[in-house]
């Protein structure tokens, strides 16, 4: 059986050949469906919408200025 490198290396391949084949527009729309998926599920999920905002505002903090 192929180790999981190799595995994602042939998942990698397939998917960029397949973005290949789509038209930008394409690719977007796609992009947008996987978005509005990803959302879904979050909103579904209270306490996983919570911690993904509180996750997401945290790396997004910026320091004061001259303090790290």
């Amino acid at each position: 059986m192929e180790n999981e490198s190799e595995q994602f290396a042939l998942r990698d391949r397939q998917m960029r050949h397949l973005a290949a084949q789509m038209t930008p527009a394409q690719r977007v729309a796609r992009a947008r469906e996987m978005q509005e998926w990803a959302m879904r599920q979050l909103e579904s999920n209270p306490e996983a919408y919570d911690r993904f905002m509180r996750r997401n505002l945290r790396q997004r903090a910026v320091a004061p200025h001259g303090k790290v």
